[in-house]
């Protein structure tokens, strides 16, 4: 008898001893942290949101808030992500191609009123429209308004800063752009007094080339009549933006006639880059009205905007 309930009770304290490391085990696992390294990629293998990989870090079976449709794409693979975070690490490459064929592409590039092309800076997560901006490699992106602007005619103009082999001194350059894509001489800009070192942002309207330079909270604008004429200074503009912050990536369009559209981005000294910001400005380059926040697909490192391109 004595040894029947020996074994009774050495199979329960078994079984009991089992259940107790299930729910151990059990315990250990969900409150263990699991690693999910997410690729997103284009047909063409270029990163879309980031170089790296989005890294989510939680909870075994906890929910995971992660969702993989980004606007103007479409996914071309399967997500094997579920609802809840899974049990082990894992890496995950998605791969998408854009939601437009194409002829479609074609079109929107043809009828658009004016093209923004850029760097973006992918390296660091955007937080409150703000992005620190560091050394990482960035990627040219290409962005459309249908916002009715005049169209003009002519040949490319590409513009440089170079180092002169005399004087030591940066320069800007100039060149024709050929139908081959190349420039077969380069001229040097008559800058003046105004430092090419300085130049924070150019434009060219109806052969009117602009340029920019800030001091301080002050944006001083130049213009020449032509390529071949030397710049003057013809405005200022108040830009609200703190003594510290840098003006980088200066654009100026047409909007009618007699006003044009300031555009600028802001980076702070602690290299954060903010929304890029306009003005409105009368012919006479004083801003009209206040300054708003220009609103964008994405933060841009640096870019251009030009009146409406071609295929």
């Amino acid at each position: 008898m004595r040894k029947r309930l020996a074994i009774v009770w050495g199979s329960l304290a078994l079984l009991a001893l089992l259940l107790g490391y299930a729910c151990y085990a059990l315990s250990i696992q969900r409150g263990q942290d699991t690693v999910t390294r997410i690729y997103q990629t284009d047909q063409n293998g270029t990163p879309i949101i980031s170089p790296g990989p989005i890294t989510l870090v939680g909870k075994v079976n906890h929910r995971n808030l992660f969702q993989s449709g980004i606007n103007g794409y479409v996914l071309t693979n399967r997500d094997p992500l579920s609802t809840l975070l899974p049990r082990r690490n894992q890496t995950v490459h998605l791969k998408y191609r854009s939601a437009q064929t194409t002829a479609e592409l074609r079109k929107t590039l043809r009828q658009a009123r004016y093209l923004q092309a850029g760097t973006q800076n992918t390296a660091t997560p955007v937080f409150q429209n703000r992005q620190q901006r560091g050394d990482a490699t960035t990627y040219g992106r290409i962005s459309t308004s249908q916002a009715v602007l005049p169209d003009t005619a002519g040949s490319a103009v590409v513009v440089a800063r170079g180092i002169d082999r005399q004087s030591s001194r940066a320069k800007l350059y100039y060149g024709q752009l050929t139908k081959t894509g190349r420039v077969k001489a380069w001229h040097a800009l008559q800058l003046g007094k105004l430092p090419a070192r300085q130049v924070a942002g150019m434009s060219l309207i109806d052969q009117h080339l602009y340029l920019f330079r800030q001091r301080g909270t002050q944006l001083a604008i130049y213009r020449a009549k032509r390529l071949t004429r030397p710049v003057k200074l013809v405005g200022h503009v108040k830009l609200n933006h703190a003594q510290s912050q840098r003006v980088t990536a200066v654009n100026l369009i047409p909007t009618t006639k007699h006003r044009y559209r300031l555009i600028f981005d802001l980076t702070t000294a602690e290299k954060v880059q903010k929304q890029p910001r306009y003005r409105l400005l009368d012919r006479r380059f004083e801003a009209v009205g206040q300054q708003h926040l220009l609103v964008t697909d994405y933060l841009w490192s640096q870019f251009q905007i030009s009146l409406r391109g071609s295929e």
